[in-house]
């Protein structure tokens, strides 16, 4: 039966002592070296033995007992080797481990840095993919509340005309829009060039966009391409997107109120709200195909573009917040002329709409 030189405490001082170590299959043997002389026999049930959960490279450790318990370290190799030879005693060790315990200190810098690369990973891709894959499936419930938390956020920030919005919210419901939820309109007294839409169906037209359309048929696309981005979950997928990884660790710390204050903090960015390409080209599509169903001319869709185009010319570009969140202008001209040479539809005038589209103008 072969024996181990190990390092024995005896839980009473900090002091080692000199043993030796035979390991039986119901209990372990130490003998200890007294003046040079083993002997001193110490008995450790194989039940009452516990395996360090201190880990140093090359030294296996084992407890045994209550507190004050004792305590042994062993530098030979082959003494996990002995454990394994009995079935007893599988716990005391552990193939993980011991592979830590064969680590060199690169090895296991190198692990540290794969597993902080994995979190950055996860933080940076992982889950703002969920996140957004969480926010197409949310309940309508849930988006149209988050739509309002978010609007009266910022709300008291916004000059809203009453009576420029009454006439818009009437001309969309001239329009059979199809939108996920009952919209609201608002027309905001503003030089800023700029449009938007929040979840849960609200829209926000700025007049320095709006007294800039010359049609009802640019401000039919106008509306049809903002709602299609409320239909596609567009703003609640891209602020679960961009905030996930502050939203993430608020819900990791159990921080609830964390997770309002971002929104709140963050609700500025609805107002400029900037989208992917394969975003802005989903949207357009669905306004295009809005006007088709309402039998409006699709060509105020590329007039609608034109008109940002012709914004991009001015030199200061301060107020122009639509601009910089629709951007490649010529791009979608060119996507949206194709798709309309592919169409062989016939349009009429509405009346009604053209009627709504100049007293909205006379409202300044």
């Amino acid at each position: 039966m072969r024996s181990f030189n190990i390092k024995y405490f005896d839980g009473k001082s900090s002091k080692p002592t000199d043993a030796k170590l035979t390991v039986y299959p119901s209990y372990w043997k130490i003998i200890i070296d007294e003046n040079n002389s083993f002997t001193n026999d110490i008995r450790w049930d194989v039940p009452n033995i516990k395996p360090s959960k201190v880990y140093t490279k090359n030294l296996k450790s084992f407890s045994y007992g209550q507190y004050p318990f004792q305590y042994i370290e062993c530098k030979d190799a082959l003494l996990i080797s002995e454990i394994e030879k009995h079935a007893q005693q599988k716990r005391l060790y552990n193939k993980v481990d011991l592979a830590l315990h064969k680590f060199t200190l690169k090895s296991i810098a190198t692990l540290a840095l794969l597993i902080v690369g994995i979190s950055v990973g996860m933080y940076f891709y992982v889950i703002p993919n969920v996140a957004e894959k969480f926010a197409q499936t949310l309940h309508t419930n849930y988006v149209g509340e988050f739509g309002n938390f978010v609007f009266n956020a910022i709300k008291s920030e916004l000059d809203i005309n009453e009576e420029r919005s009454e006439i818009l919210q009437e001309f969309a419901g001239h329009l059979e829009l199809n939108a996920e939820f009952p919209l609201e309109l608002y027309v905001v007294d503003s030089k800023d060039v700029n449009a938007f839409a929040m979840s849960g169906g609200k829209i926000v037209v700025y007049s320095g966009l709006l007294d800039k359309l010359t049609n009802e048929n640019q401000l039919a696309a106008l509306l049809g391409h903002e709602v299609s981005h409320i239909n596609n979950r567009h703003v609640l997928r891209n602020v679960s997107r961009d905030l996930s990884g502050y939203i993430f660790l608020s819900v990791i710390f159990g921080d609830i109120n964390g997770v309002t204050s971002v929104f709140v903090e963050n609700a500025h960015l609805f107002k400029s709200m900037s989208y992917s390409r394969d975003l802005e080209q989903e949207a357009d599509e669905g306004g295009l195909e809005l006007l088709y169903e309402n039998n409006i001319n699709p060509e105020g869709m590329l007039e609608l573009f034109q008109i940002l185009k012709e914004e991009t010319k001015i030199e200061d570009f301060g107020g122009i917040e639509y601009i910089s969140s629709h951007p490649l202008v010529d791009e979608r001209i060119k996507y949206t002329k194709e798709q309309i040479e592919a169409q062989t539809s016939t349009f009429v005038d509405n009346k009604e709409l053209k009627n709504l589209f100049i007293k909205l103008l006379n409202r300044n």
